[in-house]
């Protein structure tokens, strides 16, 4: 039996799909975008593609939630992958009911870490978590 890829190794490719669609602005069914899709493990397509695609079709209100909790930071100061990490984060926020939230902001942190420079960590929990507080903290989920 095979063993479903990890949901933060799925994010991390979602990270990947996303950063490059800042540079190649690639569709579902550009000749770059299926590129791309054949260099990740099968089992990681589903969701992985899942919030590629969840981001790209909610991504002006994303940008919007990330304007209004980035204090002293407009979208196009923040680097490209803080803010597709954000996008993802916020899209399971929003989106993904079945994900309990502290999951979300833990997982955006730690692709931070890993992909991004020191200080980003700290940032993109202070947006989740403000506007988790804010806007999700009590809704039922």
């Amino acid at each position: 039996m095979k063993r479903q890829a990890s949901r933060r190794k799925q994010r991390a490719y979602a990270l990947k799909f996303l950063y490059a669609d800042e540079f190649l602005e690639t569709g579902e069914d550009d000749l770059k975008f299926r590129e791309l899709v054949e260099t990740i493990d099968t089992e990681s397509i589903p969701y992985t593609m899942k919030i590629v695609v969840g981001v790209r079709r909610i991504k002006a209100d994303l940008d919007e939630i990330i304007n209004r909790y980035s204090t002293n930071w407009k979208i196009d100061r923040i680097s490209r992958v803080d803010l597709n990490v954000l996008r993802i984060a916020l899209y399971e926020l929003k989106e993904e009911r079945d994900l309990p939230p502290s999951v979300a902001i833990n997982e955006a942190i730690e692709l931070a870490k890993k992909y991004s420079n020191v200080d980003s960590n700290r940032f993109i929990n202070g947006i989740l978590d403000n506007y988790y507080k804010k806007e999700l903290k009590g809704v039922t989920r």
